[in-house]
């Protein structure tokens, strides 16, 4: 408080009610990783055709065959058990409550650890413009969204909320894919100055 004073004028504290943890059942469409790459790219879209082959390249060396361990680490998750991070919790009770506000509007929300992939990425995206949190990174399974009693208009801002997700999740998944494929090998051109001809050349002589 010496250092922020603004945080003398917090007057009480308050306790959330924990939601409750959740078995979510997988669909099958989802056990494939080039399935749900291939929705990735209908989402994204990307303007040049090239992207799309040296993206799914990458994937297939990262699954490749026989072995294919993306693929049976999806397929051995049929169910996956979900809960609500205590950042999304905060979020959500600000959210919800016209009776607190921010001290100074400084509408910050950090806990013991910085946050993962999944709440970072939600509170990025939110309406009520958050700030950026501190975040690992670490893409952490069973994360899900606030959605203890939500009425109508709760449920069409977590629908809201998911397809933004998705989205981001996809550009994500896409550029990391497209940063580490290597790229296409060119042919030698006598007529680029550029070549490697000139190396070649000289491996002859030895």
């Amino acid at each position: 408080m010496i250092h922020v004073p603004s945080l003398q004028k917090i007057s009480r504290l308050q306790i959330v009610r924990t939601p409750e943890i959740v078995k979510k059942t997988i669909s099958p469409a989802c056990m494939s990783p080039h399935e749900v790459f291939y929705d990735v790219l209908e989402e994204i879209n990307p303007n040049d055709p090239l992207e799309f082959q040296q993206a799914f390249l990458r994937l297939f060396h990262l699954d490749s065959l026989p072995t294919r361990p993306i693929h049976n680490h999806m397929a051995s998750r049929e169910t996956i058990v979900t809960r609500i991070h205590a950042e999304l919790q905060i979020a959500d009770k600000f959210a919800r409550s016209q009776a607190i506000n921010f001290v100074d509007n400084d509408k910050y929300i950090g806990c013991s650890k910085p946050a993962c992939y999944f709440c970072y990425t939600w509170l990025c995206l939110h309406t009520q413009g958050y700030s950026e949190p501190a975040t690992h990174c670490k893409v952490i399974h069973g994360c899900r969204g606030p959605d203890d009693e939500l009425n109508d208009a709760g449920a069409d801002v977590m629908m809201s909320m998911y397809s933004k997700i998705s989205r981001q999740v996809g550009q994500d998944i896409f550029a990391f894919l497209e940063k580490d494929t290597p790229p296409p090998r060119v042919p030698y051109m006598s007529t680029d100055a550029g070549s490697r001809a000139p190396s070649r050349m000289s491996g002859f002589q030895e």
